[in-house]
């Protein structure tokens, strides 16, 4: 039996919500509150590529994002910086 596709969600002390994902690997993902964004701080992310990894956003708003990738502009929407700032661009917990 797999639990591959269940859905849940985290409250921290804030009261903020995070989806929570089951995948068949068997591995639990805890997303973001908000989208991850660096468009406007590329030059600072040492990479020569970004991948991107859409998880319950649109086919629309997944091309809006890519544009302002492209474009480099400040997020017209809230936003997290997630770890990168810490020392760590991404972060994935698996149990």
């Amino acid at each position: 039996m797999t639990n591959a596709g269940k859905k849940g969600t985290l409250t921290d002390r804030k009261g903020i919500e995070f989806p929570v994902k089951c995948s068949p690997y068997p591995c639990v993902e805890v997303l973001n509150s908000v989208p991850l964004y660096m468009a406007d701080r590329m030059k600072e992310v040492k990479t020569d590529f970004a991948h991107f990894y859409f998880t319950d956003e649109s086919r629309e708003e997944a091309e809006k994002i890519m544009l302002l990738y492209k474009s480099g502009a400040k997020a017209p929407f809230n936003y997290t910086r997630g770890l990168y700032y810490r020392g760590c661009f991404n972060a994935c917990a698996c149990v």
